[in-house]
Order: C-alpha cells, then sequence, then structure tokens
C-alpha cells in the first residue's frame, strides 16, 4: 500500500535547505531561480491532522545565506561574516565577526545565539549583544536540543554535550 511519507506542500523551486525553527515549524532557504535572490521562508505545518502546511517568506537578499536560526518569531541570518535579525520583513544587524564567516547558527529562547566559524563556537548575547568565544573547534557545527548545545567536532569525529545553556546569558561578558 505504499510509504507512510505524504508531501505536505509543493515548493514554488528546488534545492531548499532545511533549518529547525521551534515546535514543528521549519525554516526553508533557498535560491530563487528567476531571480537569483537567496530567500527565506517559515514553513508552518498544519498543526491538526489534515489542516494544511503554510508558507510564508520571511525576506529575499541578493547575498548567500550560510546559516538560519530562530524560533518563528525572532529569526536569525548569516550573510559570510555578519548575522541580522530580521522581523517585519526588515533586516538589523546584530553582529559582525572580523574576516570569518558564519558557517552554523542555533537558537535558544532562554539562553540567545550560538554561532560556529571554521576556527571556533561563540555564544552572541541577545540582551547585550556582546560576543564570546568559548571553544576552539575547526569546522565544528552545532545543535541545540532543550536546554543543552551539541557541538560536532569535525577534526576529532567525537560530539560534545554543553549543558546548562540557559546560564550563558547571565554570566557577565568578557
Amino acid at each position: 500500500s505504499g510509504l507512510p511519507f505524504k508531501s505536505i506542500m509543493e515548493l514554488p523551486y528546488d534545492n531548499f535547505r532545511i533549518y529547525p525553527a521551534s515546535g514543528k515549524n521549519l525554516y526553508l532557504l533557498g535560491k530563487n531561480p528567476a531571480n537569483n535572490l537567496s530567500e527565506l521562508y517559515l514553513l508552518e505545518p498544519g498543526r491538526a491532522e489534515g489542516e494544511k502546511a503554510s508558507i510564508s517568506k520571511l525576506f529575499d537578499i541578493d547575498k548567500e545565506i550560510t546559516a538560519v536560526a530562530g524560533n518563528g518569531q525572532e529569526t536569525y541570518a548569516a550573510m559570510r561574516n555578519k548575522v541580522v535579525k530580521i522581523s517585519d520583513k526588515k533586516l538589523t544587524p546584530f553582529f559582525t565577526l572580523g574576516d570569518e564567516a558564519v558557517k552554523d547558527l542555533a537558537f535558544s529562547s532562554q539562553a540567545g545565539l550560538f554561532y560556529a566559524t571554521d576556527s571556533s563556537v561563540g555564544f552572541a548575547s541577545v540582551k547585550n549583544k556582546s560576543l564570546n568565544v568559548f571553544l576552539q573547534a575547526p569546522r565544528s557545527r552545532i545543535r541545540l536540543r532543550n536546554n543543552s548545545l551539541y557541538v560536532y567536532l569535525e577534526d576529532a569525529n567525537a560530539v560534545i554535550k554543553i549543558s546548562r545553556i540557559n546560564l550563558f546569558d547571565q554570566a557577565p561578558s568578557r
């Protein structure tokens, strides 16, 4: 009788990347072939069985977006060494690193925004916009689950868990 998979929605074009938002929501990031703009969407699956999914475009830009994180209400996007906050289809600069590109982002409503570059993992306070590198970790990837940050260390082929991340935004900035 077939697999228990079903399409919840048709997308406007091919080649989207998918990022977690809060709950069942997801971010979809694509490059529109018609105008060559990077486009970021919020996908909200139906809440009840049989309810249709909805998709809304958060913004588009003529720059490459390297990472996305947020909870659906607060959204952050990385464009090389810059991270912006997106609300009401407007971009507000959040932080800029030196020459190093942001490769990965992870957001917690309780803690704030974590980021990874080719050399380190850091924390960006949403409260006071301070930046703190707390782990020298080349080519790492980051993911949040509950109150923990998981860091994949490519060079060591290992994963570490950093617990109680809600305390990051309570620590004094350096």
